[in-house]
């Protein structure tokens, strides 16, 4: 909105903002697809990713690959800060007052 600000009717700016998806980084590469990766303990107890119940890499890789597809295909846009806020700056955030 900072980049085209006639999309805010009658000039308006915004007080602030909350980014509701869950999943703001598309290309999928932070630590948490390792700390949260699906593991067994000996006594039979599930813990992380029981969905897809795949290594961090496999999880990784599944999940770009969906993204991709969320994308139209194109993986350029992966880190486009509009599809993935975590990669937004000042200059794609809403101005606020």
């Amino acid at each position: 909105l900072k980049k085209e600000p006639g999309l805010m009717p009658g000039g308006m700016k915004l007080a602030g903002g909350i980014l509701m998806s869950p999943w703001t980084n598309l290309l999928c590469n932070t630590p948490d697809y390792y700390v949260h990766a699906y593991a067994r303990s000996e006594d039979g107890v599930r813990t992380g990713d029981v969905l897809t119940k795949t290594g961090p890499r496999k999880s990784m890789e599944t999940y770009q690959s969906v993204a991709k597809d969320y994308l139209g295909g194109d993986a350029a846009l992966l880190d486009d800060p509009v599809a993935s806020p975590l990669h937004a700056g000042a200059a794609e955030l809403a101005p606020t007052t």
